[in-house]
């Protein structure tokens, strides 16, 4: 199991959890939206398509935008909602 890569590029906050095995990618991302460190926006950088990510992210009250959908990346803006 590899370990996320963390780094600030434009001003975003980016999480790459390629590589890793699930749950490593869900249990990771939702470690940082949870943390002290995030800062209501965050790119995640993924291998495939984070199905049973969505709804926690609903949940916890976030959304998301596709930057990238290729068949071996999947690049996502995830947003906390101001409510």
């Amino acid at each position: 199991m590899s370990e996320p890569r963390y780094w600030q590029e434009d001003g975003a906050d980016h999480i790459d959890v390629r590589g890793m095995e699930p749950p490593g990618p869900f249990v990771t991302i939702l470690r940082w939206i949870e943390g002290p460190e995030c800062r209501g926006e965050v790119v995640v950088h993924l291998s495939r398509d984070p199905v049973y990510l969505f709804p926690e992210l609903t949940e916890r009250n976030w959304r998301w935008d596709y930057l990238t959908e290729a068949s071996d990346e999947v690049v996502l803006r995830l947003t906390a909602n101001e409510d």
